[in-house]
């Protein structure tokens, strides 16, 4: 990611809470899945995961986040 994508996205995880639901477009094994769900752990710090209802998903694989209460924060 560019410098400014990276400061969107560290921006919208900020927004992220605990047993929030969620929409994460990630990259796994040479594809995109979209997941939905409640977000049932997150480590930004150590492990910079989040863990929706039982897939953990490195913030590395992160393509796109979404959420009801998320400013609208444009990755471009």
């Amino acid at each position: 990611l560019s410098a400014d994508a990276c400061e969107v996205f560290d921006r919208k995880l900020q927004q992220i809470q605990k047993c929030q639901m969620v929409k994460i477009v990630y990259y796994d094994q040479q594809e995109y899945v979209e997941v939905k769900g409640l977000v049932s752990k997150f480590d930004p710090e150590y492990l910079h995961i989040i863990q929706i209802v039982d897939k953990v998903i490195h913030f590395r694989d992160i393509i796109e986040i979404q959420a009801e209460n998320l400013k609208n924060i444009s990755w471009d």
